[in-house]
């Protein structure tokens, strides 16, 4: 299999508070199409600040009444200011992180010191239709 890297959509966020909250889909960051998709990368950074948290990726359902969507795929140890989180799908697991429209990607972490530290995150999404599938 070969990916298509312009197919590659990147969601940049950036924040001071606390990441995601499964259910509420005002919250960032969260990630996906409307289109079947796959995860191709997750990168996060803290800055400034003190303390640590444990950053998970989850799966949140688009509309309220798809509580039973939402899962934690992937807790993380703790993360924050000089623990980084970079995250890569080997191209041999695009089907274990594969999604419906209906599904998006979101980060959930609870900042240890709202207003102080900064994270930005970047999720890196691509359909299905972007992979190039070799004999």
């Amino acid at each position: 299999m070969i990916l298509r890297p312009s197919q590659i959509v990147r969601a940049r966020f950036r924040g001071s508070g606390d990441m995601a909250t499964a259910g509420d889909l005002g919250t960032l960051p969260r990630a996906g199409l409307s289109v079947p998709w796959f995860l191709v990368f997750v990168r996060v950074h803290y800055s400034g600040g003190s303390g640590t948290a444990a950053l998970a990726r989850s799966i949140d359902g688009r509309e309220p009444t798809q509580a039973e969507q939402n899962v934690t795929l992937y807790p993380t140890g703790a993360r924050g200011t000089g623990t980084d989180f970079n995250f890569v799908v080997p191209e041999t697991e695009y089907a274990a992180w594969s999604f419906t429209p209906d599904e998006q990607l979101i980060l959930t972490w609870s900042n240890p010191d709202a207003g102080n530290m900064v994270w930005a995150a970047t999720i890196g999404v691509a359909p299905e239709s972007a992979i190039i599938r070799g004999d």
